[in-house]
């Protein structure tokens, strides 16, 4: 779980760790943005969608899920549900999980839920990335990204 109070580049760092998983470790990684996820699961809803268990099955099968924007959620019970199965499948699994988050400590773990916090700290932790934003600081000093 790492957690950020304003954007960063937490995701970019993020995205690199899902490259190296797969280039170095020949591991399947998915990055994804926690909306994604939940736009993905609803195209099943549709006549002609996919299943809902090949939805899931896209975030379930790799060996390690990075989620980010995880505080752009709606929060709605039908996202927690969703976000708890998808973590606890991949708990059960012993597959890794990288929930990011722009929100404090104690804004996320009110916002994924006891149930989520606790399968993330007891087999990982949280990583506070508490630097000033990059994106900020590159255009107050007309750094070229």
């Amino acid at each position: 779980e790492m957690t950020a109070e304003e954007e960063r580049t937490v995701g970019q760092m993020a995205a690199e760790l899902t490259e190296h998983c797969v280039m170095a470790n020949q591991k399947p990684a998915r990055y994804v943005r926690a909306m994604d996820v939940f736009m993905a699961i609803k195209d099943t809803y549709r006549k002609d969608g996919p299943s809902e268990s090949e939805a899931l099955g896209r975030f379930l099968k790799c060996q390690l899920l990075v989620i980010d924007e995880a505080h752009e959620r709606g929060e709605t019970g039908w996202e927690d549900r969703m976000l708890a199965y998808i973590i606890d499948r991949r708990y059960g699994d012993m597959k890794d999980t990288l929930l990011i988050s722009n929100s404090t400590v104690a804004e996320f773990k009110v916002s994924i839920g006891t149930s989520i916090h606790s399968r993330l700290v007891e087999t990982g932790g949280i990583i506070v990335c508490d630097w000033k934003s990059y994106r900020t600081n590159s255009q107050q000093t007309g750094a070229t990204i």
